[in-house]
C-alpha cells in the first residue's frame, strides 16, 4: 500500500511510462494504487497522461469549486467551496503534479464516506470536508 501521495506519484510515472514506451494506444485502460484496505486511487478513463495541462486542471478546479459552491454540496460544504475560490491563484502556481495531487484529494469531499480531503498544500486544513452526523 502506498500513501495518496505515493500513489499518485507511481500512477503518473506509471501512466507516462506506459505511453512512452507504445504499451497502450491512446488513453485506454486504467491505472491503480491501493492506498488502504478500502480505497484505491484509479486514473480517470478518457484522459491522455501525457496531455494533461495546467489550464485543464486549472478548469477542473473551477468545476469542483462551483459544484461546491452551488445546489446541494453548497449545503454541507461551502466553507470548502469558498476555501477554494480563495485559493484558486494558488492553485494555479501550483506544478502540475501538485495540481493533479490537490484535485484527487478534492475530490474526497464528493464521496459518500469518512475520507477527508487535504488541502495543505494550497495552505488549508489536512483534513476538511468530513461530515459529522448530528
Amino acid at each position: 500500500m502506498y500513501s495518496r501521495e505515493e500513489a499518485a506519484k507511481k500512477i503518473i510515472e506509471s501512466g507516462l511510462m506506459l505511453v512512452e514506451r507504445g504499451l497502450i494506444a491512446r488513453t485506454w485502460g486504467n491505472i491503480s494504487a491501493r492506498v488502504s484496505d478500502t480505497e484505491f486511487m484509479i486514473t480517470p478513463s478518457g484522459m491522455a497522461y501525457d496531455k494533461l495541462t495546467p489550464e485543464e486542471n486549472l478548469q477542473l478546479y473551477d468545476a469542483f469549486t462551483q459544484w461546491l459552491t452551488s445546489g446541494i454540496y453548497a449545503k454541507r460544504l461551502s466553507l470548502q467551496g469558498k476555501f477554494l475560490l480563495e485559493k484558486r491563484d494558488a492553485f494555479a502556481a501550483l506544478s502540475p503534479e501538485a495540481q493533479v495531487r490537490q484535485l484527487m484529494e478534492i475530490l474526497h469531499l464528493f464521496q459518500c464516506n469518512p475520507v477527508a480531503a487535504n488541502l495543505s498544500e494550497l495552505g488549508g486544513a489536512a483534513h476538511a470536508g468530513i461530515l459529522l452526523a448530528s
